[in-house]
């Protein structure tokens, strides 16, 4: 290996669409940039996702993918696990008559200091019953997010939930409260060709921007100014929204903190007049 070929300013760990967004933005300033298998070596990838924020829809358009948006009826809607509509079809199918007036209940019960609590489980088993929590929403939650572990703050599944609930009273109103603030809520996006069309359009732009893939052997050897590791782009629960977002942030503070030192310039073919 050269002399240097194994500095890097900036080394992304991961293999998901927050550390490819990560490396780019780095890369894209002109920083020398690696990506390194990060943990898991090959992320959950959903095949759809709320539009909320419209932080997907941004990234397609952005890297020129086409998508769809679809609009889902109130009457079906359900956010993270949580039906809007006590009485849908999936819910009584799921969970019968007697299920659905239990979820039913959540409108009636008192909300104490429930609206104040972040841990997503106790909120939904409160308010939902445990039998909801195990066939309605943990399904829900591992075949849309790839989560297995309700154990997470409420957050970073549905930000805006606890608030929307605390508003209103209830959490199925709080699905719908949060429909009224976000219309996006309501939306879900498909990418045509799936999500892997996404990913590779990523890939092509660090491609493009010189990122570097250093093999397994390579990687152990590398150096940088500014290490990202894009688990921590969502610590608990890693929904693309929330993780692509903090992406950025990371991104921007090892920008900032590879460019804050004139004695020591940047690795990279950076034009720092520009």
């Amino acid at each position: 290996m050269a002399a240097g070929a194994h500095v890097f300013d900036v080394v992304v760990e991961g293999a998901d669409a927050a550390a490819f967004v990560a490396a780019i933005e780095c890369a894209r300033i002109g920083l020398r940039v690696a990506v390194i298998p990060g943990s898991p070596p090959e992320p959950f990838v959903p095949q759809s996702f709320s539009n909320h924020g419209g932080i997907i829809a941004g990234l397609c358009d952005e890297f020129s993918v086409p998508y769809s948006v679809h609009e889902v009826s109130v009457q079906e809607l359900v956010i993270a696990g949580v039906p809007a509509n006590p009485f849908s079809t999936a819910v009584r199918a799921t969970l019968g008559w007697r299920g659905a007036w239990r979820i039913y209940a959540d409108r009636l019960l008192p909300l104490l200091a429930i609206g104040n609590e972040e841990h997503f489980r106790r909120v939904v088993t409160k308010r939902l019953g445990g039998r909801a929590v195990t066939k309605l929403v943990a399904p829900w939650i591992k075949a849309q997010l790839g989560i297995t572990d309700l154990n997470v703050a409420m957050v970073e599944i549905a930000p805006g939930l606890s608030q929307a609930m605390s508003r209103v009273g209830s959490l199925t109103a709080g699905v719908l409260e949060l429909v009224a603030d976000d219309p996006g809520w309501a939306q879900t996006i498909s990418i045509s060709g799936g999500t892997e069309v996404l990913l590779e359009a990523l890939r092509e732009r660090m491609d493009y921007f010189a990122v570097q893939a250093p093999s397994q052997k390579a990687a152990a050897k590398i150096t940088s100014t500014f290490t990202i590791d894009s688990a921590h782009a969502s610590p608990e629960a890693p929904t693309w929204e929330r993780a692509i977002v903090r992406a950025r942030e990371l991104a921007a503070a090892a920008r900032a903190t590879v460019l804050s030192d004139p004695e020591k310039p940047p690795v990279g073919p950076i034009d720092l007049a520009r």
